[in-house]
């Protein structure tokens, strides 16, 4: 069903609007991709170090508690209170959940610990990397995030892809549909579709 549509409407020159959006999100993918490896592998570097993700679980869970009430997930509680009871596996369980709370991470300097202060100390130096690998990464760069929300985001992060499987769905599915539509309403309709899809997507 897909290849007789594609191919009557293959041709850049019956869609360039589309065919631009393509080759758009390709050049924003090889980007992405590039410079995306060294940050990516960095995160990924420091999360596999037991030692930094029990720390950050123990620091993590004092910082639960110290919330309060209606703050967290009673689950994320829950693994506090274990880590507080002393069982390692779960502050590294812990620990990995902690790199999704930006408000933890960026709360890192003024946070009072009461445990060992040598790895507290060697934590909060690894967490600034983290920060700063955060800022490098083009997720983080172009992607929505809790820090900005601004309209240029929301925008960027409809050409940012996980992967080349989902770049190469999403781009055949844009090449079959967005050509067909582009016939119909012409290039500028289709792009403040594409816009407004991604921006409500």
């Amino acid at each position: 069903m897909i290849f007789p549509i594609l191919s009557g409407l293959i041709g850049w020159r019956r869609a360039p609007v589309t065919w631009a959006l393509v080759v758009l999100n390709l050049l924003v993918l090889i980007y992405t991709t590039s410079t995306g490896f060294k940050s990516q592998e960095g995160l990924e570097d420091l999360m596999k170090k037991s030692y930094f993700t029990t720390t950050q679980g123990r620091v993590y869970a004092q910082y639960i508690e110290a919330a309060g009430t209606g703050v967290y997930p009673e689950f994320l509680k829950e693994l506090g209170r274990q880590v507080e009871a002393g069982k390692p596996e779960r502050a590294e369980v812990l620990g990995q959940l902690a790199f999704r709370d930006l408000n933890f991470l960026n709360a890192a300097e003024s946070i009072d610990y009461r445990g060992d202060q040598v790895a507290f100390r060697l934590w909060k130096k690894r967490i600034k990397e983290v920060r700063d690998l955060q800022l490098e990464h083009p997720s983080f760069t172009l992607g929505l995030n809790a820090e900005d929300t601004s309209l240029a985001k929301w925008v960027t992060y409809i050409f940012v892809h996980s992967g080349g499987l989902h770049f190469v769905g999403n781009m055949l599915f844009l090449l079959i549909f967005g050509a067909a539509l582009e016939t119909q309403i012409g290039g500028l309709g289709l792009l403040v579709v594409f816009l407004l899809s991604g921006i409500f997507a």
